[in-house]
């Protein structure tokens, strides 16, 4: 466990360095420092941390049977073309999990460095984000894509943010849910925007989703029960609920295009929350979809909310959220059902020579 607390001790430290005026030109050196310190975390750690540990292990193991188009086809095709690449030249997974680690948090990096304060919504995600690495590699690596990707459609450039989501979908297809995001409010309502979106989806869901959705409703109905989606979803519909509980404070600080998404991204945080409770194959399936809402939880708590406050009140705010975030964090390790599999946390050493 003290592997765990002492990055985030480090990440918490910096928020609050970077505060400080002082400090405030290092800023761009704590962050990019963050980044690297975080990628060689995850991607050094031991072979047996996470609970789909094995599982991934065997599917990289298979990738020497398979010609790489098929590769492709049988699952995300970014990841699976990744390791079907890295399976040519070595056995060793851990290059696999070196490069998920850093593509991931390079991506979530990208993300929080156009934060005002970058450090501090680094630190928000940080303590969550290791967990969905070691435990949800391919959809990890899609949901920081996104994180990136909110800086375009936060200020209305629907086409690079296309781009991206595309790349987020080749990592994990789930991630089409985002697409939501393209589609204009009545007010700007375009039917050509609307039957390209309709395309899109349509395409998207012959060639990757349709082959494997008998798959998908077996597993989520049966064999990937969960038992803390509604715990999830508290913590991201807190979020959600304060941007909505001081919505006229927080939005002078925003512009009507971050209104607008800020605003449809919590609704759909409440929406989804509450569709848990409605079937079993619901509470399982949004279960995994909650990991994208990570990024809200960053804008919302790193960034709208503080620009908010003013003066020292900054200071206590920041600290408040760190607390809880320890807090949350310490909670799960030691109260969680998958915990067992993260603790304790061991260093893969390598045998290169």
């Amino acid at each position: 466990m003290l592997p765990y607390f002492s990055i985030l001790s480090f990440s918490a430290l910096t928020a609050f360095l970077i505060y400080d005026s002082k400090y405030r030109k290092y800023d761009k050196v704590f962050i990019f420092l963050l980044f690297i310190l975080v990628s060689l975390f995850l991607s050094f750690r031991s072979i047996e941390i996470g609970p789909d540990w094995f599982s991934y292990k065997e599917l990289f193991q298979n990738q020497i049977n398979f010609p790489f188009i098929h590769s492709i086809t049988i699952g995300d095709p970014a990841y699976f073309g990744l390791t079907w690449i890295v399976r040519r030249f070595t056995d060793d997974i851990f290059f696999v999990n070196f490069l998920m680690a850093f593509i991931t948090m390079f991506f979530y990096y990208m993300f929080c460095k156009f934060q005002k304060y970058s450090t501090f919504s680094f630190f928000i995600g940080l303590p969550f984000l290791i967990l969905f690495i070691i435990n949800f590699p391919r959809q990890a690596a899609a949901m920081t894509i996104i994180a990136y990707s909110m800086k375009y459609i936060l200020c209305g450039n629907k086409r690079e943010y296309l781009l991206f989501l595309l790349l987020a979908m080749l990592f994990h297809k789930t991630a089409i849910v985002f697409l939501v995001l393209l589609i204009d409010n009545l007010e700007k309502f375009k039917l050509k925007n609307v039957l390209l979106l309709g395309l899109a989806i349509t395409s998207f869901f012959i060639l990757f989703v349709s082959k494997f959705l008998s798959g998908y409703i077996l597993n989520f109905s049966t064999h990937m029960q969960s038992n803390a989606a509604h715990i999830k979803g508290i913590i991201y519909l807190l979020p959600a609920a304060a941007y909505l509980l001081f919505y006229k404070q927080i939005s002078n600080v925003m512009s009507s295009e971050e209104i607008f998404i800020i605003k449809r991204l919590s609704m759909i945080i409440i929406f989804s929350y509450f569709l848990i409770f409605l079937h079993p194959f619901l509470y399982n399936a949004m279960d995994r979809l909650f990991i994208y809402f990570l990024p809200v939880e960053v804008l919302i708590f790193g960034n709208y909310m503080i620009r908010a406050i003013k003066g020292n009140q900054i200071l206590l705010y920041m600290s408040m959220i760190i607390v809880y975030k320890f807090a949350l964090f310490f909670a799960w390790l030691f109260l969680g059902n998958k915990s067992s599999f993260f603790v304790p946390f061991e260093f893969y050493t390598l045998h290169l020579f």
